[in-house]
Protein backbone atom coordinates (compact mmCIF):
# COMPACT_ATOMS: atom_id res chain seq x y z
CA UNK A 1 0.00 0.00 0.00
CA UNK A 2 1.32 3.36 -0.78
CA UNK A 3 1.75 5.81 1.28
CA UNK A 4 -0.53 9.02 1.51
CA UNK A 5 -0.79 12.26 3.06
CA UNK A 6 -2.97 11.94 5.77
CA UNK A 7 -4.42 15.73 5.55
CA UNK A 8 -7.14 15.99 8.65
CA UNK A 9 -4.00 14.60 10.81
CA UNK A 10 -1.59 17.60 9.16
CA UNK A 11 -4.53 20.10 9.80
CA UNK A 12 -5.63 19.15 13.22
CA UNK A 13 -2.14 19.21 14.24
CA UNK A 14 -1.41 22.40 13.22
CA UNK A 15 -4.30 23.53 14.59
CA UNK A 16 -3.48 21.91 18.41
CA UNK A 17 0.57 23.64 17.53
CA UNK A 18 -1.35 26.97 17.25
CA UNK A 19 -4.01 26.87 19.75
CA UNK A 20 -1.34 25.01 22.58
CA UNK A 21 1.39 27.72 21.90
CA UNK A 22 -1.29 30.53 22.54
CA UNK A 23 -2.66 28.47 25.60
CA UNK A 24 1.08 28.06 26.92
CA UNK A 25 1.15 31.99 26.54
CA UNK A 26 -1.66 32.56 28.63
CA UNK A 27 -0.28 30.46 31.18
CA UNK A 28 2.68 31.76 31.61
CA UNK A 29 1.14 35.60 31.74
CA UNK A 30 -1.45 34.25 34.10
CA UNK A 31 1.07 32.49 36.26
CA UNK A 32 3.67 35.67 36.16
CA UNK A 33 0.47 38.17 37.33
CA UNK A 34 -0.44 35.99 40.01
CA UNK A 35 2.74 35.65 41.61
CA UNK A 36 3.03 39.91 41.03
CA UNK A 37 0.00 40.14 42.50
CA UNK A 38 -0.15 38.04 45.15
CA UNK A 39 -3.14 35.99 43.49
CA UNK A 40 -2.86 32.48 44.36
CA UNK A 41 -5.64 31.17 42.17
CA UNK A 42 -4.50 32.95 39.45
CA UNK A 43 -1.01 31.61 39.52
CA UNK A 44 -2.77 28.10 40.13
CA UNK A 45 -4.87 28.74 37.04
CA UNK A 46 -1.68 30.00 34.48
CA UNK A 47 -0.34 26.64 35.83
CA UNK A 48 -3.04 24.57 34.67
CA UNK A 49 -3.69 26.47 31.29
CA UNK A 50 0.32 25.52 30.90
CA UNK A 51 0.02 22.24 31.39
CA UNK A 52 -2.70 22.32 29.15
CA UNK A 53 -1.02 23.89 26.45
CA UNK A 54 2.29 21.81 27.03
CA UNK A 55 -0.02 18.25 26.68
CA UNK A 56 -1.53 19.39 23.67
CA UNK A 57 1.51 20.99 22.10
CA UNK A 58 3.27 17.65 22.38
CA UNK A 59 0.07 16.01 20.68
CA UNK A 60 -0.22 18.52 17.76
CA UNK A 61 3.71 17.92 17.16
CA UNK A 62 3.09 14.32 17.13
CA UNK A 63 -0.14 14.67 14.89
CA UNK A 64 2.04 16.73 12.39
CA UNK A 65 5.42 14.76 12.41
CA UNK A 66 2.83 11.39 11.84
CA UNK A 67 0.46 12.87 9.26
CA UNK A 68 2.34 10.79 6.23
CA UNK A 69 3.38 7.98 7.23
CA UNK A 70 1.21 4.68 8.52
CA UNK A 71 0.02 5.39 11.28
CA UNK A 72 0.71 2.88 14.30
CA UNK A 73 -2.22 2.45 17.53
CA UNK A 74 0.80 2.84 20.04
CA UNK A 75 1.22 7.04 18.74
CA UNK A 76 -2.19 7.45 18.82
CA UNK A 77 -2.95 5.96 21.86
CA UNK A 78 -0.22 8.59 23.60
CA UNK A 79 -1.53 11.55 21.69
CA UNK A 80 -5.11 10.68 23.14
CA UNK A 81 -3.29 10.23 26.64
CA UNK A 82 -1.81 13.18 26.57
CA UNK A 83 -4.61 15.42 25.69
CA UNK A 84 -7.09 13.58 27.84
CA UNK A 85 -4.32 14.11 30.86
CA UNK A 86 -3.63 18.01 30.05
CA UNK A 87 -7.61 18.22 29.67
CA UNK A 88 -9.00 16.21 32.80
CA UNK A 89 -6.84 18.62 34.88
CA UNK A 90 -8.14 21.43 33.39
CA UNK A 91 -11.42 19.96 33.97
CA UNK A 92 -11.32 19.62 37.34
CA UNK A 93 -9.80 22.82 38.04
CA UNK A 94 -11.52 25.69 36.01
CA UNK A 95 -14.79 25.16 37.65
CA UNK A 96 -12.96 25.94 40.93
CA UNK A 97 -11.03 29.31 39.68
CA UNK A 98 -13.05 32.66 39.57
CA UNK A 99 -10.55 33.85 36.82
CA UNK A 100 -11.92 31.21 34.46
CA UNK A 101 -13.93 32.47 31.82
CA UNK A 102 -15.67 31.03 28.46
CA UNK A 103 -12.74 31.97 26.30
CA UNK A 104 -10.68 29.12 28.30
CA UNK A 105 -13.54 26.73 28.34
CA UNK A 106 -13.24 27.56 24.19
CA UNK A 107 -9.76 26.94 24.37
CA UNK A 108 -10.51 23.42 25.97
CA UNK A 109 -13.11 22.57 23.25
CA UNK A 110 -11.10 23.35 20.21
CA UNK A 111 -8.17 21.42 21.64
CA UNK A 112 -10.73 18.07 22.22
CA UNK A 113 -12.29 18.59 18.68
CA UNK A 114 -8.48 19.02 17.03
CA UNK A 115 -7.77 15.66 18.60
CA UNK A 116 -11.29 14.01 17.73
CA UNK A 117 -10.67 15.23 14.07
CA UNK A 118 -7.22 13.57 13.94
CA UNK A 119 -7.91 10.74 15.37
CA UNK A 120 -9.34 7.89 13.61
CA UNK A 121 -12.79 6.15 15.05
CA UNK A 122 -11.87 2.88 13.46
CA UNK A 123 -10.11 -0.06 14.78
CA UNK A 124 -8.48 -0.20 11.63
CA UNK A 125 -7.27 3.25 11.46
CA UNK A 126 -7.61 5.84 8.08
CA UNK A 127 -10.07 4.41 5.29
CA UNK A 128 -6.66 4.92 2.63
CA UNK A 129 -3.96 4.73 5.37
CA UNK A 130 -4.94 1.55 7.69
CA UNK A 131 -2.90 0.91 11.17
CA UNK A 132 0.56 -1.39 10.27
CA UNK A 133 0.54 -4.24 12.95
CA UNK A 134 3.48 -6.53 12.89
CA UNK A 135 2.16 -9.59 10.83
CA UNK A 136 1.14 -6.82 8.03
CA UNK A 137 4.97 -5.08 8.13
CA UNK A 138 6.75 -9.08 8.01
CA UNK A 139 4.67 -9.59 5.18
CA UNK A 140 5.25 -6.88 3.17
CA UNK A 141 8.85 -7.69 3.75
CA UNK A 142 8.42 -11.11 2.64
CA UNK A 143 6.78 -10.26 -0.39
CA UNK A 144 9.52 -7.72 -1.32
CA UNK A 145 12.14 -10.38 -0.59
CA UNK A 146 10.67 -12.70 -3.29
CA UNK A 147 10.22 -9.58 -5.65
CA UNK A 148 14.00 -9.55 -4.91
CA UNK A 149 14.35 -13.08 -5.32
CA UNK A 150 12.67 -13.71 -8.62
CA UNK A 151 14.08 -10.68 -9.91
CA UNK A 152 17.79 -11.91 -9.32
CA UNK A 153 16.67 -15.27 -10.57
CA UNK A 154 15.42 -14.20 -14.01
CA UNK A 155 18.71 -12.51 -14.50
CA UNK A 156 20.26 -15.76 -13.75
CA UNK A 157 18.57 -17.25 -15.99
CA UNK A 158 18.49 -15.23 -18.45
CA UNK A 159 22.58 -15.51 -18.38
CA UNK A 160 22.23 -19.04 -18.60
CA UNK A 161 20.44 -18.95 -21.27
CA UNK A 162 23.06 -16.56 -22.84
CA UNK A 163 25.35 -19.30 -22.23
CA UNK A 164 23.34 -22.25 -23.80
CA UNK A 165 22.70 -20.21 -27.22
CA UNK A 166 26.71 -19.44 -27.45
CA UNK A 167 27.01 -23.24 -26.49
CA UNK A 168 29.14 -22.80 -23.39
CA UNK A 169 26.91 -24.88 -21.97
CA UNK A 170 24.82 -27.89 -22.91
CA UNK A 171 20.69 -27.92 -22.65
CA UNK A 172 20.93 -30.52 -19.56
CA UNK A 173 23.73 -28.44 -17.96
CA UNK A 174 21.05 -25.26 -18.52
CA UNK A 175 18.20 -27.46 -17.17
CA UNK A 176 19.40 -28.57 -14.33
CA UNK A 177 20.62 -25.10 -13.32
CA UNK A 178 16.76 -23.46 -13.64
CA UNK A 179 15.48 -25.98 -11.70
CA UNK A 180 17.98 -25.15 -8.81
CA UNK A 181 17.18 -21.93 -9.29
CA UNK A 182 13.38 -21.93 -9.18
CA UNK A 183 13.72 -24.50 -6.73
CA UNK A 184 11.59 -27.22 -8.63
Amino acid sequence: MKKELILRRLIAGIVLILVAAYIIYLGITYSSMGVQSGYGELTSLGGDLAILGSGNLVAGIILVSTSYMFPKKWIDYVVIALSCFSGALCLVEFPQSEFTNGFHWALLIICIVSLLVAIPWSKNGYPNMPYQSASSNSQQMKTKNNTENSYDYTEEITKLKKLLDDNAITQEEYDKKKKQLLNL
